[in-house]
């Protein structure tokens, strides 16, 4: 009678530190669900804790705490290897945009004081340059592009006036050019927005004018009704006919066995890329003769409230 009193009450005994010992591990694994939601939502250095000493929960907070530390030890190490990669890049192309402007300088000058049969290494030399200008200035849109996609400079923007600006800024290169463009500009459209984007997506459109237009452009800025802008460039064109959605390509075809690169791609890539961190739409039209860009924006303040 007494061992069976004795069993029992050792029974209940095991069955409360089981219960105990299995609440504790409930409440630990409730806990440690919540600080790993909690670390996975948001941008912080917190790490998974627990409220009892069980050697089984502490083992496994341990081990959790380390793997991230070592997750965010080697995040932090590409972020430093791609803010040096990016840095290196910016340095690069502004030591090369120095003595690319003083050689385009002296070619010009040359071209000017040289006889015609010289002349026309000249402007062989002075295509090159451009061409190096050209790619050039793509990297460092392209270093650009990734630092803004990171985190952009918003502020409210006139965009009726910027586009004007950058118009005018390109209007002796437009002249020299010999293209007639039609500017349709609806006045005192504000948005909130990258200023310094919105420029790049301007200048870009504009430089693809300088490659391919000819005889006359049109560039038309006007509000939607469903509170997207529109930007519109639009150009007649001598380059063969390439389907909308051929342009975007970096390489376009083969020709004598060669890659044929179509540098037009590049800057199309460009501009895509800025309206995309914008949270915009792009869309090309094309037929035989004629090129189209239609850069829809939005007011970024419905995106960031």
């Amino acid at each position: 009678m007494i061992l069976a009193v004795l069993l029992i009450a050792v029974l209940l005994v095991t069955l409360v530190v089981l219960s105990v010992f299995l609440a504790l591990t409930v409440s630990d694994m409730a806990r440690m669900s919540k600080d790993l939601e909690y670390i996975h939502q948001h941008d912080t250095k917190a790490m998974v804790t627990v409220n009892s000493g069980l050697p089984l929960t502490r083992r496994c907070v341990t081990a959790i705490n380390e793997n991230l530390l070592r997750n965010r030890r080697v995040r932090e190490q590409e972020f430093s290897r791609e803010l040096r990669i990016r840095q290196m890049l910016t340095n690069v192309t502004h030591d090369i945009k120095t003595p690319l402007t003083v050689a385009r300088g002296y070619v010009q000058l040359l071209d000017k004081q040289v006889d015609s049969d010289i002349r026309q290494y000249c402007q062989k030399a002075a295509s090159s340059l451009d061409s190096v200008d050209y790619y050039l200035q793509y990297l460092m849109d392209f270093n650009l592009l990734h630092e803004k996609t990171e985190s952009l400079t918003l502020s409210q923007v006139n965009l009726s006036l910027l586009v004007q600006e950058d118009l005018f800024t390109a209007f002796d290169q437009l002249q020299s050019k010999v293209l007639k463009v039609d500017p349709n500009i609806e006045m005192n459209i504000s948005i909130l927005s990258d200023e310094t984007l919105l420029h790049r997506i301007m200048q870009n459109l504009v430089g693809n004018w300088l490659k391919y237009a000819v005889r006359t452009a049109q560039v038309h800025l006007y509000q939607k009704d469903d509170g997207f802008v529109e930007l519109v460039f639009s150009n007649e064109t001598d380059q063969p006919y390439v389907q909308a959605r051929q342009l975007g390509q970096r390489f376009q075809n083969t020709r004598n066995g060669q890659v044929v690169k179509d540098s037009s791609g590049l800057g199309l890539h460009i501009v895509q890329g800025l309206v995309d961190a914008l949270g915009g739409q792009l869309c090309l039209r094309t037929k035989p003769g004629f090129f189209e860009v239609i850069v829809r924006l939005s007011n970024l303040l419905h995106h960031t409230s």
